[in-house]
């Protein structure tokens, strides 16, 4: 009777069990279908088990063609990939775990996939034999577009450094311009003070004596002369007079480019002052009148902006209107590089800006820029005399105070001068 009793206990038991079993393995595998990730479940010959819905549908094979297959005969042999191979056998023997490996196959049905697997495996109280859990993700989509970024940041690189070497011949290019260049610009500045002295010694004596000799033949022989002679007396002087001007002014210029830059902080006031007493002359001759506003003071080289403000206003006025009395005005302000209206300029620096406008003949448009070169003229030296050196001289010496200047001005209306000084200037900024 106890064996009986003892013989019942061990059926339920084993019918408890085997629900249990089929319970967790139902549980299990609802589990597995609702991952997206293609899943697997080998036994330890590697058979397929399970397999959840994601793998039927990446691989394309039905549950009948898997089940109790040996994963390597899975489709016609498409999983017999010797890196998975390899892997696989390892895992129970060696109890090894894959954790994203990667590979690269081509399955006829669907062609080349990029698959990240991971396995280990799988222990289980109620299961005494040993499985393989190997789940596997396609990162097919996701390895073509890191290659393809891979490739375009290769391809940027290298675009990249061409345009890098590129430029960087086109620099060496230019700076091996630029250094012949510089070479010949001291070998003309060389020739220029060469001809600077020459023409403050040379040129300038010869020039006064014929000045000198021609006056004296028309006093001496001024009965004897006709009055095509004394044209013609006259003609020569005035040649010779226009000759040493030019010379002066070009010695002047050429100057610019040698003198030593000792800034000061000045009145500029007291330098207008000091142009105007020396003008007095021809002021008074021309009956102009000068207007000069509160100047400010700032750092100049001072004999180099005395010989700016007197060209400035001998310009004014030698460019004046016939019967019209020369009016020039002269004003100043302060302000900050970003709150003047040119562009040239460095937004946190704070700058003088100066201007000269005259009620004069004036000039278009298309010569604001034109008006400053060296020896160029916009009216026949008859009508205005002049050397086409005076305005040149202004730029440079502008420049000198690491500056800018500006023309503009209307045929008959007259033309203003805008120069922008750094309030403090010192050779070492």
């Amino acid at each position: 009777m106890h064996a009986f009793k003892m013989k019942d206990l061990n059926k339920d038991n084993s019918a408890k069990l085997n629900q249990q079993l089929i319970a967790e393995k139902n549980f299990s595998e609802s589990i597995l279908a609702n991952i997206r990730e293609p899943l697997l479940v080998l036994d330890k010959d590697l058979r397929v088990l399970t397999a959840n819905r994601a793998f039927f549908k990446l691989f394309k094979v039905k549950e009948s063609e898997t089940l109790g297959v040996r994963i390597y005969d899975l489709g016609n042999t498409d999983w017999d990939v010797p890196e998975l191979r390899t892997l696989l056998e390892k895992i129970i023997p060696e109890k090894s775990i894959i954790q994203d490996c990667q590979i690269t196959h081509t399955f006829p049905k669907i062609g080349e996939l990029i698959l990240r697997v991971n396995a280990r495996e799988v222990k289980s109280e109620h299961i005494s034999q040993k499985l393989i859990l190997l789940s596997i993700e396609d990162v097919t989509e996701k390895e073509k577009e890191k290659k393809k970024n891979k490739e375009f940041q290769e391809q940027y690189t290298k675009d990249l450094e061409d345009q890098i070497k590129a430029r960087t011949i086109e620099l060496r290019n230019a700076n091996h311009e630029l250094t012949l260049k510089n070479e010949n610009l001291i070998k003309m500045n060389t020739e220029l003070e060469a001809f600077a002295y020459v023409s403050s010694h040379d040129l300038q004596e010869p020039l006064r004596k014929i000045r000198t000799l021609a006056s004296r033949l028309v006093d001496i022989e001024n009965d004897n002369l006709s009055e095509k002679g004394h044209f013609y007396f006259n003609l020569m002087q005035d040649s010779a007079g226009r000759m040493q001007t030019l010379i002066s002014d070009l010695l002047s210029f050429s100057k610019l480019n040698n003198v030593e830059k000792k800034f000061d902080n000045t009145d500029l006031n007291t330098l207008i002052e000091e142009v105007q007493s020396n003008l007095s002359c021809l002021i008074k001759e021309k009956n102009a009148t000068i207007e000069v506003s509160e100047f400010c003071d700032v750092d100049v080289i001072v004999f180099q902006f005395k010989q700016l403000i007197s060209n400035l206003i001998t310009n004014a006025i030698k460019f004046s209107k016939p019967e019209v009395p020369p009016r020039i005005v002269i004003d100043c302000e302060n302000k900050k590089g970003k709150d003047l209206k040119l562009d040239s300029l460095i937004p946190d620096i704070e700058y003088c800006h100066i201007t000269f406008s005259d009620n004069g003949i004036g000039f278009e448009e298309q010569y604001n820029e034109k008006i400053f070169e060296v020896f160029q003229r916009l009216h026949q030296k008859e009508d205005y005399p002049g050397t086409g050196i005076g305005l040149a001289t202004v730029r440079k010496i502008v420049n000198n105070h690491s500056g800018k200047i500006t023309a503009s001005g209307q045929l008959g209306k007259g033309s203003t001068f805008d120069i922008y000084l750094p309030v403090i200037n010192r050779p070492e900024n």
